[in-house]
């Protein structure tokens, strides 16, 4: 799946943490290049399996957006407070990881 963020063209590729948890990497479509980590691992949040949670602030701000408007997450479910911000859980609404 590809999204339109900010000024590049970026292919979506799923991961997952070392604890197990999905990660959302959006990579230049046409170099490879890492463009954004699009999530966080907030280890002591509970967490569904079909759940992530969003970074939306500093370099990511408008994250959120791009990635409901794509199709990639819902709509946000939680607000995850941190001492710099706050993550925004979502349901992941694609599964093909790579």
């Amino acid at each position: 799946m590809n999204v339109k963020f900010k000024n590049w063209d970026c292919k979506v590729v799923l991961g997952t943490y070392p604890n197990g948890r999905t990660a959302i990497q959006l990579q230049d479509i046409e170099t490879g290049m890492p463009i954004a980590s699009a999530t966080i691992n907030v280890p002591y949040w509970d967490l569904q399996d079909d759940q992530v949670i969003i970074k939306d602030f500093h370099e990511n701000k408008g994250m959120l957006a791009c990635l409901k408007e794509a199709g990639v997450i819902t709509s946000e479910l939680a607000v995850v407070p941190l001492p710099y911000a706050a993550g925004h859980v979502c349901g992941l609404l694609i599964t093909e990881k790579s």
